[in-house]
This record gives C-alpha cells, sequence and structure tokens, in this order.
C-alpha cells in the first residue's frame, strides 16, 4: 500500500532535470490518500470497506524498477539516491530488518478476504510505540 501524500513529499525532492516519481513506479496494489506523509508506517492494522481486515506486516523494501521511467524504459540513477535520502532505516532495528534498502509504503497481510474496491472506506488501528 503506498500514500498520495508521501509520494508528494518524495517528489518535492525531485530536481527539476529529472522525472517524478509516479505511483505506477511502485506498482501498489492498494493506494490511499487523505493520510499525511509517511503516515502509512504508523499503521497497524487497516480495515477497509468495514470488512476486509489487514495488518501492516513490514515496511515496503525497494528494489531499483522505481528509478525506471516506466515510459521511456530508461533507468535514471540519481533517483535512486534520492529515495534512499527520503526514506531508508533510521533506527537501529530498522536497519537490522531491513539494510540499507530504499523503502516506500507498507506490506498488507490480510487477516480476512473480500474485494476491495476503489473508494472503500478505511478504518485504522495505530502501532503502540
Amino acid at each position: 500500500m503506498t500514500n498520495c501524500a508521501t509520494l508528494e513529499a518524495l517528489n518535492e525532492t525531485i530536481p527539476p532535470h529529472l522525472t517524478p516519481f509516479e505511483q505506477r513506479n511502485f506498482r501498489p496494489n492498494i493506494v490511499i490518500s487523505g493520510v499525511p506523509s509517511l503516515k502509512e508506517e504508523e499503521f497497524a492494522f487497516v480495515r477497509f470497506s468495514k470488512k476486509i481486515v489487514c495488518e501492516n506486516v513490514r515496511l515496503c523494501t525497494r528494489c531499483a524498477i522505481p528509478t525506471i521511467d516506466p515510459d521511456k524504459g530508461v533507468k535514471e540513477a540519481e533517483r535512486a539516491t534520492l529515495l534512499t535520502q527520503f526514506r531508508s532505516p533510521k533506527t537501529y532495528l530498522e536497519g537490522l530488518r531491513y539494510g540499507k534498502s530504499s523503502l516506500f509504503g507498507i506490506n498488507l497481510g490480510p487477516s480476512s478476504s473480500g474485494e476491495i474496491k476503489v473508494g472503500s472506506s478505511i478504518d485504522v488501528t495505530f502501532k503502540e510505540d
């Protein structure tokens, strides 16, 4: 799952000579809006349409695919550096879990099944600090 506000915040760091990132660079199954940038990382559980429950199982590590312009098929190596500068492991424990990977979005694990549609409402439970 990715967040529109997080993508906007990432693109604010992009120099004008580079192609901005798009959601399709990250190939998300679910995109949310109306949530502050990086707030999705604090989700413990997400419930869609009051039925389908998913757990935030981990932050999503990123390979080189988001650095490729999907229209031109050209890799912009500088985008990899920007992605890492924007969000990489911040704490010792994150470093142990994710290494030096770039991070963007979260991986959800379903606890129940059903269909999620565009415009589905979400309810969120946050992780305890």
